[in-house]
């Protein structure tokens, strides 16, 4: 017969006891504390095969993954002085965590604009906690209507104070908040607080960019681009730099490891490749690398040609020992292949240089215009 592993835990135990006991006489009180006790815990935990009183052996334990701590508020709120404040519109909305009681988001006002419950806003408020927060069905800080100018009205906005204040009641938010002499009592009309739903948990690929839940980097994997991702709502797919994913096959991905990226809000990681940049130099047509002239003042004509540019492509140029009739400029204009010769009259020798940039990426190509003398040739 195969006995259940915990079973033989507690003959071992057991087995054990008679073993050490008689090495342990001259230690018999500590003996007796300790090792009994190892005993009387096996035992226990043979008694209860099966049950969760014992420490779980093979099935494991699963956990609710994503699971969502934050609540938005949405209604209104009336001031005689401003009017109607929304909380929640559809790009915006003020949201808690029940965990850490911290509020963020803005509300909308039609005559005084955005009203911020963000920490980073906050800092200055009159008197300390700055923070808007919500603890044991109350809310606590401050608010701040960002359009305030500052000469004789800073915007500030107390959630709370001395015999007024706003509370939780089940999902109905009720009470007043004080505006100061611009926006007046500002009070809970049709305010109430829903949890955000947990798109992260659902198994649904809600944003269609064919990952799913924990997979999506919108359910915050990766730390997400200001203003792009909301982590915890699979809603947003992120820019190719930042999704977690090698868009351009080339065995890295997202920025900075993919040295097409420039940030976390590039929207593109395709390989962008380097401009080709191509120099001639001839009489009647521009087609050597190196050209000898007799003399000096010869005249000379320069082919640049410049492929995969962009709009973005900019190029600079030099022609030391040169004088040119026509500037040594270089504009591709936004073209994929950029061709133009330009002529050069020469005094001396001269090396023509350019050099273009693309997203990093440079190119760039020389040729050399030398003047010999006739013994020379």
């Amino acid at each position: 017969m195969v006995l259940p592993v915990r079973t033989h835990l507690t003959i071992s135990v057991i087995y054990t006891y008679y073993q050490i006991y008689p090495l342990c006489q001259s230690h018999y009180y500590i003996y007796n504390r300790v090792v009994k006790k190892l005993l009387f815990l096996a035992i226990l935990c043979a008694g209860t095969i099966g049950l969760s009183l014992c420490l779980p052996y093979g099935s494991g334990t699963h956990t609710t993954e994503g699971a969502s701590t934050t609540a938005e508020l949405s209604g209104y709120a009336w001031s005689s002085n401003i009017g109607w404040i929304s909380f929640k519109g559809s790009n915006y909305g003020v949201t808690f965590d029940q965990l850490n009681g911290t509020l963020s988001g803005y509300a909308w006002s039609s005559n005084i604009g955005w009203i911020s419950f963000n920490t980073g806003d906050l800092t200055g408020c009159p008197t300390n906690p700055c923070r808007a927060s919500y603890s044991n069905n109350a809310f606590s800080g401050w608010a701040k209507a960002l359009s305030a100018d500052g000469k004789g009205w800073d915007g500030w906005i107390h959630i709370s104070g001395s015999g007024y204040g706003l509370t939780l009641s089940d999902t109905t938010i009720s009470g007043y908040m004080w505006g100061g002499p611009v926006i007046g009592w500002i009070r809970a009309k049709t305010l109430i607080t829903t949890p955000l739903a947990d798109t992260c948990s659902n198994g649904i690929d809600d944003d269609n960019d064919g990952l799913v839940d924990e997979a999506d980097v919108d359910c915050g994997l990766i730390n997400p681009p200001t203003g792009v991702d909301t982590p915890g709502t699979e809603t947003n797919k992120n820019p190719q730099c930042n999704n977690g994913v090698d868009d351009d096959g080339d065995g890295v991905k997202d920025y900075p490891a993919d040295e097409d990226c420039t940030g976390i809000t590039d929207t593109t990681e395709t390989s962008t490749p380097a401009p080709e940049v191509t120099l001639k130099v001839g009489i009647g047509s521009p087609s050597f690398d190196t050209i000898n002239l007799s003399k000096t003042g010869g005249s000379v004509l320069l082919g640049i040609d410049i492929k995969n540019a962009s709009s973005t492509t900019s190029c600079t140029g030099s022609a030391a020992g040169a004088t040119t009739n026509t500037p040594l400029t270089i504009n591709t204009g936004g073209v994929s292949s950029y061709y133009t010769q330009q002529s050069l009259t020469v005094s001396e020798r001269t090396r023509v240089s350019v050099s273009c940039q693309t997203a990093g990426k440079t190119g760039s190509d020389s040729v050399d215009i030398i003047i010999k003398s006739e013994n020379e040739f």
